[in-house]
């Protein structure tokens, strides 16, 4: 993969490698300097050999040791049906360590998730993204724990909070959105890949106590065009 990357990143600035499938949003590109462009996605971009994305939902409550790493959505909110009554809050993770020392310089970075399913809904709900600050496992990681063995520091995992993107309104579903992230974040994620613990998305209905959540598609999903997707701007130093 490592070749590939480096053939597209000596393309010329005002190349852009977005070649969008049918359903694909593109998000604005950044104003004033030129910048080139650069997707990632599982099974899609850079190439179909990506497998850099990792995510899962974190659900407290009733299912607070349950991991939700393997399935096609994760849900973001509060989720109450049955014996669940719970916060839901997503981690998703890029891994772009084969761009470190490749002298890149972040202009702009957007994530984009395809919402399917709001709950009620009528609902409507702000998501905010937040900084990951400790390891977690995908396919381990839970309510309680970051990963078999080890628990958050807080459970519902350990992040600084301070957002590092926009927060979303979300009132509808079946549609992509598009999270704007401080383009100092994604360097870091560039520069020092051992600091890369990625994203968690939280929403702020998810203190009160009725069931409010927003549905997306993960990394796992067999629709690639739904699967989550990193698209970064950027100069070369």
């Amino acid at each position: 993969m490592k070749d590939k990357l480096s053939f597209v990143l000596l393309l010329l600035p005002l190349i852009f490698v977005l070649s969008c499938s049918q359903g694909d949003v593109g998000p604005t590109g950044p104003t004033g300097e030129d910048a080139a462009v650069l997707q990632f996605q599982s099974g899609n971009y850079p190439s179909d050999a990506y497998t850099g994305v990792t995510d899962c939902y974190l659900e407290g409550g009733w299912a607070a040791d349950t991991n939700y790493g393997t399935i096609d959505y994760f849900f973001i909110g509060r989720y109450k049906s049955g014996m669940h009554n719970g916060k839901e809050r997503a981690l998703l993770k890029f891994d772009l360590s084969e761009l470190q020392n490749q002298h890149i310089k972040i202009k702009k970075a957007d994530i984009i998730l395809y919402c399917y399913m709001l709950s009620p809904s009528s609902t409507t709900i702000t998501v905010t993204p937040y900084e990951i600050n400790k390891y977690w496992e995908e396919t381990e990681a839970t309510w309680n724990s970051s990963e078999t063995g080890t628990n958050w520091n807080t459970a519902g995992g350990d992040y600084s909070t301070t957002p590092v993107g926009n927060s979303l309104y979300i009132d509808k579903s079946g549609e992509y959105k598009i999270f704007s992230i401080n383009p100092s974040i994604v360097q870091k994620w560039i520069d020092n890949p051992q600091n890369n613990f990625g994203l968690i998305f939280i929403s702020d209905t998810e203190n009160i106590n009725e069931d409010r959540w927003a549905g997306f598609y993960s990394t796992d999903n067999s629709t690639v065009s739904y699967r989550p997707k990193l698209v970064i701007y950027y100069t070369l130093n």
